[in-house]
């Protein structure tokens, strides 16, 4: 038996607890089983007991066997001071606190049916698919799957706000300068994420607002910068980036990036850095204090034209700077557009809200959520189809934070689907 399934038992009090006593003898009375603890110290914070009439407020750790206190080294750790109570299949040993007095112990063996660890055992066991719930979804109601998908989403945005804030301390607190990075790395769309952020990272926000009154000037910067210009090469448009950047590099003291860092292969030409750093740049041209434009939108639509852009004249027929191609406008997709609002404007509105506890900028960008398509990904390819199929952007996005929280991390019984499937029973 996993030590997991006990702390299962626990947490949905799945035991029989009449005559419920200490190993001692002591009558015991569970009023507040606790909090689930996923980190490190005792497994359940702020629970609450009586104890032989006396009422008793602290952690309880949860153990197969009582010697695994010491297996597990609790007996060196301060926190494990305050447990009120060590709940084990099977009392092999009495365990002590630091002070001498004895740790309040009850056993849960025969308290439970065989047929619940059975059926827990059996789930993942004997499952060949990659989530073990896959099976059973079709057993699930849409609004308990619903009802996960949303809590996760929230506890994913508020994860993110609290990552946002950490980044604001590198910034000065600047809202806009730490939106600039964040966007620079979802114009690199993951196999140029990191290069495009150490750009921004090197170009503050603040010298391309100097330079902002006209495009060349920003593409001279972002090219520059990136290591991507050829000083020695024929073309008018080059040159002219050349001549702009030699002049930039000395009135700002800019070291430029190894070109090495940018990564061209196996990637569609749309997709090459040289054509999202021309969109970028376009962008930047184009709408000066992004941030607040996105926070004062009032509706998905504007949102979406704040971000159509297209890269300048020269790129119709290039996708780099050596070799023309045949003419195509060079606009960010739509589905790049819905990828930049789900995974940087969303968090950011959303983290903003709460910085200065707005509710009304939270719940606009959860709403914003609700209306943009659902995501195609490989957490949405493994989990749901054809077994069930996500209508939103919200939805994909509580099954990433469900996957990275439970379904990656085995935590299926700590899962409110999980839980629904196994639907061990309560009574005795």
């Amino acid at each position: 038996m996993k030590e997991d399934f006990l702390h299962f038992v626990w947490k949905e009090q799945l035991f029989d607890k009449s005559n419920l006593l200490t190993e001692d003898g002591q009558p015991v009375t569970v009023i507040d089983k606790g909090q689930y603890n996923f980190d490190a110290g005792p497994d359940f914070f702020n629970s609450k007991i009586n104890l032989d009439n006396i009422t008793w407020a602290g952690n309880i750790e949860i153990h197969l066997r009582s010697s695994d206190w010491f297996r597990h080294s609790h007996q060196e750790d301060h926190s494990y001071d305050n447990i009120i109570l060590h709940v084990v299949l099977e009392n092999d040993m009495i365990i002590h606190r630091k002070n001498g007095s004895i740790i309040p112990t009850i056993s849960l063996k025969n308290r439970f049916y065989n047929e619940s660890y059975l059926r827990y055992d059996r789930f993942f066991k004997t499952n060949s698919m990659i989530y073990p719930c896959m099976p059973h979804l079709e057993s699930i109601s849409e609004d308990i799957i619903l009802a996960t998908l949303e809590t996760a989403l929230h506890d994913r945005l508020n994860a993110r706000a609290d990552l946002i804030q950490e980044q604001l301390q590198q910034t000065n607190n600047n809202w806009e300068e730490s939106f600039y990075h964040l966007l620079a790395k979802s114009f690199g769309f993951k196999v140029n994420a990191v290069p495009l952020q150490l750009l921004s990272e090197t170009i503050p926000l603040s010298i391309l607002e100097r330079e902002s009154n006209e495009l060349i000037k920003i593409e001279s910067l972002l090219f520059g910068v990136a290591g991507l210009l050829n000083l020695d090469s024929n073309s008018p448009y080059q040159k002219k980036l050349a001549k702009e950047f030699k002049h930039q590099q000395y009135k700002y003291n800019l070291q430029p990036l190894h070109p090495a860092i940018w990564k061209f292969g196996k990637l569609r030409p749309s997709n090459f850095p040289t054509v999202r750093i021309a969109q970028f740049a376009m962008l930047l041209y184009k709408q000066k204090r992004l941030f607040k434009k996105c926070i004062i939108s009032n509706n998905l639509k504007n949102l979406r034209k704040l971000f159509t852009t297209e890269a300048s004249e020269f790129w119709t027929t290039h996708f780099h700077f050596e070799s023309t191609s045949e003419p195509i406008a060079k606009q960010l997709g739509n589905d790049s557009i819905n990828s930049i609002i789900i995974n940087t404007v969303i968090p950011f509105c959303y983290a903003y809200g709460k910085h200065i506890d707005n509710s009304i900028i939270q719940n606009k960008a959860v709403e914003w959520l609700k209306q943009l398509p659902a995501e195609k990904n490989k957490y949405v390819n493994n989990w749901g189809h054809p077994v069930y199929n996500f209508s939103n952007a919200l939805q994909t996005q509580g099954l990433i934070q469900l996957n990275n929280s439970y379904c990656a991390k085995n935590r299926c019984i700590h899962c409110k689907i999980g839980c629904k499937i196994l639907n061990i029973s309560k009574k005795m």
